[in-house]
């Protein structure tokens, strides 16, 4: 795995935004940006907001897909 890379983004989002509860979305490092590679990045990378007022598990099902499906997208930067 890259030490360091270009965030290009992420795979498999579109289910994930298409949520019933999805609420919003916000990049904290825009794509194309340098970043130091770690074994989960997604919570330095972008803030994901869930909500269902009737249904915690529901919830918690939205974020395991986040978490199981969200794969990010990085172009090797190590020896640039």
């Amino acid at each position: 795995a890259p030490k360091k890379g270009i965030f290009l983004g992420f795979k498999n989002i579109e289910n994930l935004i298409n949520d019933k509860n999805f609420l919003d979305m916000e990049y904290k490092i825009e794509p194309n940006s340098l970043v130091e590679k770690l074994d989960d990045n997604r919570g330095r990378l972008a803030l994901f907001a869930y909500f269902n007022s009737d249904n915690f598990e529901s919830v918690e099902r939205s974020v395991l897909l986040l978490q199981r499906n969200a794969k990010i997208m990085m172009k090797d930067d190590t020896h640039a």
